[in-house]
């Protein structure tokens, strides 16, 4: 796949190195979402240590997802103007510190900043894998490399809650970030040694502060970019619902920290079933053709899961849901991703940025609003999700089709 891309590949000699150049891509892409997953488990038994009830504790994720979001927007200009490879390492850097600061926070006040600044840090793997995918491939062969990354990356929201619980257990709720801090050092060490610059000197562009805001309003009022942008951001704010409020769901029910991260087991399979599917219909069906179809997926997995909270159906229907929502996820995200990314190959940073913060603002604001909303009822957080499920579906067709009549 890679050796029948651009001369870039060539240019740097990684044909010979093309898996470890996968590898490294998937770190940078998996090294956000390990941020936000690994301590989940513990959140109950942080919120104790620092005397929080579970809505406070709920915000430190937002707050993550929320610098998640911000940062992409600031990195966007940056990598246009300056490249790929150096700003990963910094940020990488900026990630492993305010790691080390969460691990040792001795006040609310103290691990919100600090994971504040863990977020802006570990976007820069976020936003430049996106960026490098967009240097090199056109519209199918980005759904393809999405679609050969995503697997590993949806495997870190079922994985890494697993490995906080475990770690948590045994080492104590310090050791996940402690974790987390190691995760991001070895990604910028992998980069420092064998990483490639994909952006070349003559293809930067002037950082001027009128370019930079002229830019992002172009790629929002743009109805493709919309209708794009929407399936990963739809996908994420109904997700992350689910992953704010589920552990509290699931310790009500009487589960320790080991249960609950294995209950995310199976969202981890349905996703990375969801990524493989899709990449095999690419070599039969069209991109639009293949998201309006995990738009029906994703859809039916809310519905179970209102009708699950609904008729007070058993636990374990919550995790079907889920799991149904997930693969549908599992196309959603990485060809949403590839549209937007493929689209715009002029401005790969700025529509890479936007793209982030759209993506992972709305999942914020979902973390925030679903424990006010949803109050640990599976009824009310499947309202929720449900509603948004819809609301994807009603964008993606209106957005493409008012494109079509109007091309």
């Amino acid at each position: 796949m890679l050796n029948q891309s651009v001369t870039t590949f060539e240019n740097v000699g990684i044909i010979q190195r093309k898996w470890l150049f996968l590898f490294i891509l998937t770190l940078m892409s998996t090294a956000g979402l390990v941020g936000s997953d690994v301590y989940l488990p513990m959140l109950p038994e942080i919120g104790t240590v620092l005397h929080q009830d579970s809505h406070a504790m709920q915000l430190t994720l937002g707050i993550y997802l929320f610098g998640l979001s911000i940062g992409q927007l600031i990195f966007g200009p940056l990598i246009d103007r300056f490249g790929r490879k150096n700003l990963l390492i910094i940020g990488m850097i900026v990630y492993l510190v305010a790691s080390l600061s969460c691990a040792f926070s001795v006040s609310y006040s103290q691990m919100v900043i600090s994971r504040f600044i863990q977020a802006l840090g570990a976007c820069s793997g976020l936003v430049i894998g996106r960026a490098i995918v967009g240097d090199m491939f056109d519209a199918k062969e980005a759904g393809k490399i999405f679609s050969t990354i995503f697997p590993f990356v949806g495997m870190s929201p079922a994985i890494s809650p697993v490995i906080g619980g475990f770690i948590g257990y045994y080492f104590g709720w310090q050791a996940t970030f402690i974790f987390i801090g190691l995760f991001s050092l070895a990604v910028a060490l992998l980069a420092s040694y064998y990483l490639p610059e994909t952006l070349a000197v003559k293809n930067r562009k002037p950082l001027h502060l009128i370019n930079v805001i002229s830019a992002y309003p172009k790629l929002l009022f743009d109805k493709n970019f919309i209708a794009y942008v929407s399936a990963p951001c739809i996908a994420y704010i109904a997700y992350f619902a689910y992953i704010a409020q589920s552990p509290f769901i699931f310790h009500a029910h009487g589960f320790g920290e080991r249960a609950i991260g294995s209950f995310y087991i199976t969202l981890s399979l349905t996703y990375v079933a969801g990524n493989l599917i899709g990449r095999w219909l690419l070599n039969s069906f069209s991109l639009d053709r293949i998201l309006r179809l995990g738009y029906i997926i994703f859809n039916f997995g809310g519905f179970l899961l209102f009708i699950a909270g609904l008729f007070h159906l058993p636990l374990f229907m919550m995790i079907v849901a889920i799991s149904i929502l997930t693969f549908g996820n599992g196309f959603l995200i990485p060809l949403g991703t590839a549209g937007v990314i493929s689209s715009f190959s002029k401005s790969t940073g700025y529509a890479s940025g936007l793209l982030g913060f759209l993506q992972l603002g709305s999942a914020a604001l979902s973390t925030a609003l679903v424990g006010i909303l949803s109050r640990n009822s599976i009824l009310h957080l499947g309202a929720y999700i449900f509603s948004t499920t819809l609301l994807g579906m009603i964008l993606f067709t209106f957005f493409k089709k008012n494109k079509v009549q109007k091309s």
